[in-house]
C-alpha cells in the first residue's frame, strides 16, 4: 500500500464534505445525472468511490446488482449500515487505482464528484480499468475535472479541490483506449465558468 493511497484514506475516511453535499444530490442526480444516464443498462451498476453512498440510494432502485466500490473501509461500513436491507448491493475496498471486479462484468460505471480529485494517472488508469470490467457496449459516466488553470502541490488547494485535467485530455485517453464518446458536456461548478465535464462513454461492441 503506497503512501499516497493512505494519505487519501486519510483524508476522506471521515470527511465532513459528505454529509453537506447529501443536500445537492437530488437536484443534480434530476437536473444533470438522469438525463444523461436514464438509457443505460442498469442490471450491474457500479459507484466508484461511493463516499457515503449518497449517488448509491438513487442507482440501488435501478439496479439489478450494485456494487459499491470505495478507498476507505469507513465509508464502506458507513453504506454497509444505510443500505442494510438491500440484499442486491454488493461491497468492494479499492486501492485507489482500480476496480475489484471480474473482466466484462459491468454494464454501467458511475462515478460522480469523486474523479475531480483523482490525479491525472489516476483518471488514465481509471479509464484503463473501465474499459476491463464493462462488457461490450457498457456505459461509463465519469465526472471529471476541466481545470486546467495554476495547480497548486496539493490539490485541495485548487478551486474547489479540483485536480488539473481537460475534456480533450479526458476524450484523447477515452478515444485511445477503445471507448466511443456519446456525450461530454462542460458545467460550471459555483463561480467558476467550465470547471467540471461530465462525459459519457460507451466500449465498442467488438472489444473483448
Amino acid at each position: 500500500m503506497s503512501d499516497e493511497t493512505e494519505k487519501l484514506r486519510g483524508i476522506w475516511a471521515k470527511n465532513k464534505y459528505y454529509a453537506m453535499a447529501e443536500d445537492y444530490m437530488k437536484q443534480q442526480w434530476e437536473q444533470i445525472i438522469w438525463p444523461i444516464i436514464k438509457g443505460c443498462d442498469f442490471r450491474h451498476i457500479v459507484d466508484l468511490a461511493a463516499g457515503a453512498g449518497r449517488n448509491s440510494q438513487y442507482l440501488s432502485k435501478l439496479a439489478y446488482k450494485l456494487t459499491i466500490v470505495d478507498l476507505c473501509k469507513e465509508n464502506i461500513i458507513k453504506c454497509k449500515k444505510r443500505f442494510c436491507n438491500c440484499p442486491s448491493i454488493y461491497y468492494e475496498i479499492c486501492d485507489g487505482q482500480s476496480i475489484p471486479l471480474k473482466a466484462s462484468s459491468v454494464t454501467l460505471l458511475y462515478c460522480w464528484d469523486a474523479m475531480v480529485h483523482f490525479e491525472p494517472e489516476i483518471v488514465r488508469l481509471y479509464l484503463l480499468e473501465a474499459q476491463r470490467v464493462l462488457e461490450p457496449g457498457g456505459k461509463a459516466f465519469l465526472h471529471h475535472s476541466n481545470y486546467t488553470g495554476p495547480c497548486n502541490a496539493d490539490w485541495r488547494h485548487n478551486p474547489h479541490a479540483r485536480n488539473y485535467m481537460s475534456q480533450n485530455l479526458f476524450s484523447y485517453w477515452a478515444r485511445k483506449f477503445g471507448f466511443k464518446i456519446l456525450s461530454s458536456e462542460l458545467y460550471n461548478w459555483g463561480d467558476y465558468k467550465s470547471l467540471d465535464c461530465v462525459t459519457l462513454l460507451e466500449k465498442c461492441q467488438c472489444a473483448g
